[in-house]
């Protein structure tokens, strides 16, 4: 308890120094989506309601993205509103009032219904705000507030405990999505956070859903909720608990659904490309991997899912797996990460990949990668089924 209390006031200190002009956002906006398009804003009287998304720790001038969830969330009627918070001061505590500025700005505009939704330090803010801000809802994926290092991962725990507490009395709806690996907490204290929430959350007031380590592959590592195998798996069900009324008939005990078998293909499917396209995606196929200590250390696996979306499946150190969709270009394909855009070009069995930021010319990184697997790429239906995407038979929920 003692270590736990110093780290709080270590954390709280540079939050007590700022004026109060420095707590506030670095921006709400409109948001825009990794390799997807941005949907029409419906505005506060047509729209379901507003999501507003709050990025990880460490912004920098592209990880304003928001990810695949939220992007189903604004085809199915909502609309999204990214906040971003500025690379040189960011904190949990500063995290924390850009959210509750968020909403406010959200209110000002006319929202009524808004919900929450965020990664890693911004779930974290996002469960810290709905304690004092009414909202309809809470999405935390990988909640953290502090690194893996020495024995601050306890705090992604431990902190949050009270905060739980808190909101399982309150009216919104909730969900959590810890994932196995999360070097934040489960490679040090696995298989605690998750149980114990549901137990905590068993008889919580509100809807909530807690989606604890799933083993199914591609959702791997701290950043898997930002992927698109997530979202097509739980963006369904989350949506399911956050837009409509939870019945006896779907739920274990009324307030917790059955994610079983819940799809919505035809979203996920606006996004497929050509037959045509589909087939300069061919030589492409297959794994992909840098020289060992270079590149970021990351590897990646291009190909189609089974609705005939091009992803890049990029495998990150300390973050995991992470899924995003590939934009077809003039010679050659794009995909949008929260680390810039990854612009490729194949010749014979290497890759050429660069990375550039706009608005930061002096991060640009150009990096070779040479094939993992033989020359001759994979077909779709290969490449389906060693990341399990095309099962519905596979259990939405452990």
């Amino acid at each position: 308890m003692l270590r736990l209390a110093i780290l709080l006031l270590l954390g709280l200190l540079p939050w007590l120094t700022l004026p109060p002009a420095a707590r506030a956002g670095a921006g709400f906006a409109p948001a825009t989506f990794y390799g997807l398009p941005a949907p029409p804003l419906r505005g506060p009287e047509q729209a379901t309601g507003l999501v507003i998304w709050n990025h990880g720790f460490g912004a920098h001038a592209y990880i304003e993205q928001a990810p695949p969830l939220a992007w189903y969330f604004a085809q199915a009627g909502w609309d999204v509103y990214r906040q971003y918070r500025s690379l040189k001061s960011d904190s949990g505590f500063r995290a924390a009032a850009a959210v509750e500025q968020a909403v406010e700005q959200a209110r000002a505009l006319g929202y009524r219904r808004i919900v929450l939704m965020g990664f890693s330090m911004g779930a974290y803010a996002a469960v810290d705000v709905a304690q004092r801000r009414a909202v309809a809802g809470v999405i935390a994926l990988a909640p953290a507030t502090v690194a893996h290092h020495s024995f601050g991962w306890e705090l992604n725990d431990h902190a949050m405990r009270p905060m739980w507490r808190q909101l399982g009395a309150l009216p919104q709806r909730l969900v959590a999505a810890y994932f196995p690996q999360d070097i934040f907490y489960e490679t040090e204290m696995p298989a605690v956070r998750g149980p114990w929430l549901r137990q905590q959350l068993a008889s919580a007031a509100a809807p909530h859903l807690v989606i604890d380590r799933p083993q199914l592959p591609g959702i791997v590592g701290h950043s898997a909720g930002l992927g698109w195998s997530f979202a097509r798996r739980y963006g369904p069900c989350i949506r399911h608990l956050i837009d409509s009324e939870i019945t006896d008939s779907r739920a274990a005990n009324g307030r917790t659904p059955d994610c079983t078998g819940l799809r919505d293909d035809r979203a996920f499917a606006a996004v497929a490309v050509s037959a045509q396209t589909a087939q300069q995606l061919r030589s492409y196929q297959g794994r992909w991997r840098g020289q060992p200590g270079r590149h970021w250390g990351f590897s990646m696996e291009i190909g189609l899912d089974d609705l005939g979306v091009p992803l890049m499946t990029l495998t990150l150190p300390e973050q995991g797996t992470l899924d995003l969709p590939l934009i077809a270009t003039a010679d050659g394909w794009r995909g949008e990460a929260e680390f810039g855009l990854l612009d490729l070009r194949r010749t014979g069995d290497t890759l050429a990949a660069h990375i550039t930021r706009p608005g930061d010319s002096a991060s640009d990184r150009s990096f070779v990668f040479h094939r993992d697997t033989p020359a001759a790429p994979q077909s779709a239906g290969q490449l389906l089924s060693s990341t399990g995407l095309k099962s519905s038979a596979t259990p939405l929920m452990q």
